[in-house]
């Protein structure tokens, strides 16, 4: 049986788990994923494959693999700036969270040289009129 200081002691770690999800501790962000399905959830459909991507990696020298995560993770180098990215084998698609305007550009480069398309969590395509994604922060495009 647990002593009542152990009790509290786990409740209080439990009520700071919740309170920092809930404040502005927590940032779930805002995905973009290069997919090839009508809709980048959807369970079936087109799907880009593990020995796809490798082999497109080997040939863009801004995307190298990331050693220090799974075979699945990936690093995009731009001039100043860069951006993790990863292969989701389940839904076949790339994803990136949270991407600058020029990894936007970068990520449409990918899409057309895999015949895909990139698509945020709501579904918009990029490029669009408004190539900047949306914010997790403000829910605007």
């Amino acid at each position: 049986m647990l002593s009542s200081i152990t009790l509290v002691f786990r409740m209080r770690h439990a009520l700071f788990a919740v309170l920092a999800l809930s404040s502005g501790l927590a940032h779930a962000g805002y995905d973009l994923h290069i997919t090839r399905k009508v809709h980048w959830a959807d369970s079936n459909g087109p799907a880009i494959s593990l020995a796809e991507w490798q082999e497109y990696v080997k040939d863009d020298r801004q995307v190298a693999h990331d050693s220090a995560n799974s075979e699945f993770d990936f690093v995009v180098s731009l001039p100043g700036e860069s951006f993790p990215i990863w292969l989701d084998p389940k839904l076949g698609e790339l994803v990136t969270k949270d991407p600058s305007q020029r990894a936007v550009v970068k990520l449409v480069d990918i899409a057309k040289a895999l015949r895909a398309r990139v698509q945020g969590d709501d579904g918009e395509l990029y490029p669009s009129d408004r190539t900047e994604p949306k914010s997790a922060s403000h829910g605007t495009p």
